[in-house]
């Protein structure tokens, strides 16, 4: 193969050298010789090479800045939901309470007010995970046969006595998700045949795994406030709903503004 130094010498000898620097917009001396406006072509062509060169550098370093860029923020993305990931599973930790039905009047199928801030930090944070858990977009939520609610408590002193009746309901729940844990584990010894690049994030798998469990249930978005609150016993009427943590807090529901009440004794505290 011809190389290409000595194929842009033949070229500029064979060539219309004229023609060629009126395309290119250049002025020129037509009487001059061809040899000296041979010269100057070679001058202009040289010039539109190293032009090309830094183009090709250019945009190579673009293109190498873009996925470097494009790698980091997939790290961010997979950080930022093993964020969420250890922050759900530091408030299971610390109990959850789930109510199915909307009661009697229809009073646990809202969310309660906004808390202050010094109540419940970052509560935005902990309600959105709890809507993905209970009620993921995009599933059809179905009541249950009874009009009125019932309400499970799960909390870490409640594996102490499994077999009392308030603590069948959570194991129900528990088995659920361990069963929902097992198809997880079987659908990912089946994508690891697949290659990285089809490989699901561990983290989304873990919150995807956590909402199947509730999937077509009516679950209450209310009890996003006591997520992480040590709750141990609850209680449902039918338009109030009491919870007592361990270290003895009382926090009601009911009424028609919608939001947790804790009740405090000053004199006895």
């Amino acid at each position: 193969m011809l190389p290409y130094v000595q194929f842009k010498k033949a070229w500029l000898t064979v060539v219309d050298v004229q023609a060629e620097l009126r395309l290119r917009g250049e002025r020129f001396n037509r009487f001059l010789p061809n040899s000296i406006l041979a010269k100057k072509l070679a001058m202009l062509v040289n010039s539109e090479e190293k032009q090309e060169a830094m183009t090709l550098l250019e945009a190579n370093n673009t293109l190498s800045d873009e996925i470097v860029a494009a790698k980091r923020r997939e790290l961010v993305k997979k950080a930022h939901l093993l964020a969420r990931v250890t922050l759900a599973e530091a408030l299971d930790a610390a109990g959850q309470v789930y109510v199915f039905g909307k009661g009697a009047y229809q009073r646990f199928d809202s969310e309660p007010r906004e808390p202050d801030f010094v109540e419940f930090m970052e509560y935005s944070v902990v309600r959105d995970l709890w809507h993905q858990r209970v009620a993921p977009p995009g599933t059809t939520s179905i009541s249950p046969a009874s009009a009125g609610a019932k309400a499970d408590s799960s909390t870490p002193a409640a594996s102490k006595d499994a077999k009392s009746p308030s603590n069948l309901k959570p194991m129900a729940n528990s088995a659920s998700r361990a069963k929902s844990t097992d198809t997880e584990d079987n659908s990912s010894s089946i994508n690891d045949d697949d290659g990285d690049h089809k490989r699901p994030s561990p983290s989304r798998t873990k919150l995807e795994t956590s909402a199947r469990a509730f999937a077509n249930r009516q679950v209450s978005k209310a009890t996003a406030f006591l997520w992480g609150k040590r709750v141990t016993q609850v209680a449902c009427g039918a338009a109030v709903a009491y919870a007592l943590t361990d270290a003895g807090e009382v926090f009601c529901w009911g009424g028609n503004k919608r939001q947790w009440r804790y009740f405090y004794d000053e004199v006895t505290a």
